[in-house]
């Protein structure tokens, strides 16, 4: 696991949507999906099932159902980058290898003083290799859009 600045994973965005043009956007899935409407693409938004029973603490996800939830169309190979609520205060992402996807979120807590992984929260993956962008939306909602070159 290494730290990566946010203008690395905006350039990586930037060529998955390659003419869209949105001046200020950020790594939040609402603007994600905005920039990516500027340039003609509609993002699929699936709703997330139980999970307002899992944001109301009535249900949890394990780390690899969560995982699956996320990449339900499209599994990411090599590398990730992936940002949290948390890579806000430092402006730095996570960047993962994907075998080591679960073990990272499994401890990720203990790794980098972060609460657990699995919240209701935003979640931006990006697997530069594939061309993949896979977003978790607060309101339980996922989306994955793959570049196909």
């Amino acid at each position: 696991m290494e730290r990566i600045k946010f203008g690395t994973i905006k350039k990586e965005i930037q060529d998955i949507f390659p003419s869209a043009n949105l001046e200020n956007w950020d790594l939040i899935p609402e603007s994600i999906h905005q920039l990516a409407a500027s340039q003609g693409t509609d993002l699929q938004w699936e709703r997330i099932s139980n999970w307002i029973e899992f944001e109301e603490g009535q249900l949890e996800f394990e780390e690899e159902e969560f995982l699956s939830l996320a990449f339900y169309k499209h599994k990411p190979r090599g590398q990730i980058y992936l940002v949290t609520d948390s890579c806000f205060k430092t402006r730095e992402a996570y960047r993962v290898d994907s075998d080591q996807l679960v073990d990272f979120v499994r401890n990720i807590d203990q790794v980098e003083n972060e609460i657990p992984f699995v919240q209701p929260s935003d979640y931006v993956f990006i697997n530069p290799e594939q061309k993949l962008v896979t977003l978790i939306h607060h309101e339980g909602q996922v989306t994955q859009y793959k570049r196909f070159i």
